[in-house]
């Protein structure tokens, strides 16, 4: 127990205790040393001396504390700061806390969004080139920033990004998400007859995103011809037949695409051999592709478009989409490949519309 605590709450007692010690070996150091009247007179004084110190200690009165009537309870932090005297201490209490009725309820933040790996690229092998298609997943709920076109040769090892596509961000209003639209690459980069896997990276930027950068399944296509044509334009009618024709040759010693334009009259030879220069120097590069021009013809060819009506749906005038097709006239030529078979093809045919040439 602390000495000064038990001071403070027993003095009183503590001082007539030490009061009534010393009185009774007053007596006894009396009768030792005194003969027996000096000592009944010597006792006689000590009692009236304790007698007259009883009388005039008296417990001091209970301080009036008008600052406790404040208090309206237990509970109520009071305003008074921490005091003592010899006889009683008061400590200060504080109320941190109280709790009245029901708790509170927590406040939800934004819920995350769902980022998940687009669709399989769907690839097509044209003529000296693969296309590929692909759109976002249908869960997905995040702006999807940009896709990254990755592409590796079979049996190889690491991918390398070969292209890029952009995103829906930004394309569809606030809180909601883009409609899912197919997005379209063309790979022009191909060397003939090697086999390519393709995979698309799909990247948000999105802080709720539950994931910032997802992958596609891979797939595999195979590069076809050494040679590419395309018809250009040309001309169709009874006294004359000309097609203008790009032909696309792909170079081994330089590992890439060439291209050239012809125009050829039906029943000629499609190519022959140019020189060109590779910055000063003056090269040769064989066109030749071994094609003849059959015919070219204009013919009624379907095309299908995208077209908007506006129609009244309960009551409402709406737009709506609709796809339609339509027969319009084309060029359209006929060639003898390398190997003697018959190849028709429409003009622009490769090409595809709304696909990006490859980097």
């Amino acid at each position: 127990m602390d000495p000064k605590k038990l001071v403070m709450e027993h003095g009183e007692k503590i001082g007539l205790g030490a009061a009534a010690l010393l009185l009774v070996l007053y007596v006894v150091f009396g009768f030792v040393l005194a003969g027996e009247n000096t000592r009944i007179q010597g006792m006689n004084q000590l009692v009236g001396v304790v007698n007259e110190a009883l009388q005039s200690t008296k417990t001091p009165p209970l301080e009036s504390k008008p600052w406790l009537a404040n208090a309206r309870g237990p509970w109520e932090s009071i305003e008074k700061p921490l005091e003592s005297n010899d006889w009683t201490m008061y400590y200060q209490t504080k109320i941190v806390e109280v709790a009245v009725g029901e708790r509170p309820v927590p406040v939800e933040g934004p819920k995350a969004t769902v980022h998940k790996a687009p669709g399989l690229p769907d690839p097509t092998v044209d003529i000296g080139a693969v296309s590929l298609k692909w759109s976002r997943h249908k869960d997905t709920t995040c702006e999807i920033d940009e896709y990254l076109v990755m592409r590796k040769l079979e049996g190889g090892a690491k991918f390398e990004q070969i292209g890029r596509a952009d995103g829906d961000k930004g394309k569809a209003a606030e809180g909601e998400v883009a409609e899912a639209v197919d997005i379209l690459y063309l790979d022009a980069k191909v060397q003939p007859r090697k086999t390519y896997i393709y995979k698309i990276v799909s990247k948000t930027s999105d802080p709720l995103a539950d994931k910032k950068e997802v992958e596609s399944n891979e797939a595999k296509a195979t590069a076809t011809s050494t040679v590419a044509i395309f018809l250009k334009g040309g001309t169709a009618t009874e006294t004359q037949k000309i097609a203008q024709i790009t032909v696309r040759k792909f170079f081994a010693d330089s590992k890439d695409w060439k291209e050239q334009n012809y125009v050829v009259r039906v029943g000629d030879p499609i190519g022959k051999k140019e020189r060109k220069y590779v910055g000063k120097e003056s090269k040769e590069f064989d066109f030749v592709t071994g094609y003849i021009l059959v015919d070219i013809m204009t013919e009624k060819r379907p095309i299908k478009r995208s077209i908007t009506e506006k129609e009244y749906k309960d009551g409402v005038m709406v737009e709506v989409k609709k796809e339609i097709t339509e027969n319009q006239s084309a060029l359209r030529m006929v060639v003898k490949d390398d190997e003697g078979k018959t190849v028709s093809q429409w003009i622009e045919e490769v090409a595809k519309p709304g696909a990006s040439s490859g980097s």
